[in-house]
């Protein structure tokens, strides 16, 4: 028996009276007569399947002996899944839908396409491949809706769908994921309060975020956005600092430079390149007699930056450095500067524009090989002053 047309009169009925909760439940009693339709043996391989026993799997796979188009379904949708040519998946998965399009496992199919278009920025296919998907307790589909309609920046069919998806899907597999699209939603509708609900709202949900970092810098821009400039301040320097060598972590500092061009002295980002000033402490010796107690010498400059000045223009090419500090200040560039090299370790800053903004960078080195630079890049960071190798 095929219930493909049952199902969709159902969907269309739903569709015009969405507010009759038994249609629901006859669709949910629909899916799971399709999956009544699975014997144990068929279940159990597929236990096996989720819990990552691939080669146990795929033996057992080949023992089964299908008795019903869900059952045959089932072994196309997984010899499919263990294929290792994404050409040779995406065939087999097409000949299955095909073939068995109302089966569970032929639903199933049409998703794992369309997540991989959705990977492939190719929405047009993801979206053909979602329509195909009718099954009710797939609520899975809604959620990548809310992704391609994010990818047209169709703002509200994006809220929509992830609302449908927090409400309606069993599964929360994707539930942080469908916050953040609703909250970039209403950022793109310039609705930047909502924004800032919907995150708050996520936070005060038990075990979440669970992604801190890219929390904090979407709350950090939605406040931002929306004029709230010591709640953006925090929020960046909370992300911030939990990865400062990460790509959000540059993102953050360009939204930081941003704001310090809006707000100017009021903006205090000092925070983005901490480093600790060198206290220089003249010590006296106690001279017995005659003598006078007179100060120590203060410290000579290490041989290795002794006539270099502190300022260059440009690096050595094809040498290895330590990027320790960005600077909207050169007086920060410099003292940073001399606090490393009183360490016995070169340094130099140079000038460079950031998003348009005239910035000082801190930069110790040349070194000849990376072992050097790592070695270097240890012994700052004991002394309090993050860094990290670049060669650029």
């Amino acid at each position: 028996m095929t219930y493909k047309f049952l199902i969709k009169g159902m969907i269309t009925i739903l569709s015009r009276s969405a507010r009759i909760p038994g249609l629901i439940l006859i669709l949910t009693m629909l899916s799971s007569a399709l999956m009544a339709n699975i014997r144990a043996p068929f279940l159990e391989a597929e236990k096996q399947y989720k819990n990552g026993d691939l080669d146990e799997f795929a033996s057992h796979l080949l023992t089964l002996k299908p008795s019903n188009d869900e059952e045959r379904a089932f072994v196309l949708y997984y010899t499919a899944l263990i294929k290792t040519q994404l050409n040779e998946a995406r065939t087999a998965l097409s000949q299955l839908i095909d073939k068995y399009p109302s089966a569970r496992y032929g639903q199933l199919a049409c998703l794992e396409l369309a997540k991989g278009y959705v990977l492939e920025r190719n929405i047009p296919e993801a979206k053909r491949f979602l329509q195909k998907v009718v099954l009710p307790d797939l609520g899975e589909k809604s959620y990548w809706q809310a992704v391609c309609a994010s990818e047209e920046n169709d703002w509200q069919a994006a809220i929509n769908h992830a609302d449908n998806y927090l409400r309606l899907s069993k599964d929360k597999n994707y539930l942080e994921d469908a916050y953040y699209i609703v909250a970039n939603g209403y950022i793109g509708q310039g609705k930047y309060y909502s924004a800032q609900t919907t995150l708050n709202k996520l936070k005060g949900m038990e075990g979440y975020p669970t992604d801190l970092q890219y929390f904090h810098y979407l709350l950090g821009y939605a406040y931002e956005l929306g004029g709230a400039k010591p709640e953006a301040l925090s929020n960046y320097k909370q992300g911030y600092e939990l990865n400062r060598h990460s790509q959000l972590a540059f993102q953050i500092e360009d939204r930081l430079f941003e704001m310090k061009g809006k707000y100017g002295s009021g903006l205090d980002i000092t925070f983005l390149y901490p480093y600790t000033e060198l206290q220089i402490v003249q010590d006296t010796t106690e001279k017995t007699g005659s003598q006078e107690s007179t100060p120590s010498e203060k410290p000579e400059t290490p041989k290795e930056n002794q006539g270099k000045p502190l300022k260059i223009t440009e690096r050595i090419s094809g040498k290895l450095y330590l990027q320790a500090g960005r600077f909207s200040l050169e007086n920060n560039a410099a003292g940073l500067v001399k606090t490393i090299r009183q360490m016995s370790l070169p340094a130099s800053y140079y000038e460079a524009l950031h998003n348009n903004q005239t910035t000082w960078v801190v930069l110790s080195g040349p070194f000849d090989a990376r072992e050097d630079a790592v070695s270097a890049q240890g012994k700052l960071r004991e002394s309090g002053i993050d860094c990290f190798i670049t060669s650029r």
